[in-house]
């Protein structure tokens, strides 16, 4: 199946996504059906993605997904300790507390200097820059997840619209 999801971090391009498959291409269309980023991971260039399809809430890391709430999902974002905030790591465990992805990273938010130097950088910035940190803010509310499910299952208009 196709779904098209709104890239983060260029709130103009859609990304065409194989669900089976993972692998992602530059797509055209007004309706998309989630969000995600393109990060590095281990070396590999992999679509990080929170989407809607079939009124089940997806998360995917390149060919691997989970049904958000069907698995349980949990989402926990924390600043590693000793590192002064330069390092933080995401976790995502299911229902029996198994951890099925984990990763530490680079806080962006640190990293550019343009964020050093910019007086109006908070937390919206933050989450726009970085979807672990928003996820774990955002998905563990599941009020949240049902009406984002339902919105997006529908499908909402790209921003270029």
């Amino acid at each position: 199946m196709k779904i098209f999801i709104l890239d983060r971090l260029n709130l103009r391009d859609v990304l065409e996504i194989d669900s089976s498959s993972g692998e992602t291409r530059p797509g055209v269309s007004e309706i998309v059906h989630g969000t995600g980023q393109l990060s590095i991971i281990h070396g590999t260039k992999k679509l990080i993605a929170l989407y809607a399809d079939n009124g089940l809430l997806y998360f995917q890391v390149g060919n691997q997904t989970w049904a958000v709430s069907k698995e349980g999902l949990s989402f926990f974002n924390k600043s590693v300790p000793l590192t002064c905030g330069l390092f933080r790591f995401f976790l995502v465990t299911n229902g029996a507390d198994k951890e099925v992805f984990r990763i530490s990273y680079v806080n962006r938010r640190i990293i550019h200097w343009k964020n050093w130097i910019d007086v109006t950088y908070d937390d919206f910035d933050s989450y726009m820059d970085d979807i672990f940190l928003w996820l774990a803010r955002e998905c563990n509310d599941p009020k949240w997840r049902r009406e984002l499910t339902d919105k997006w299952s529908k499908g909402v208009p790209t921003p270029s619209n």
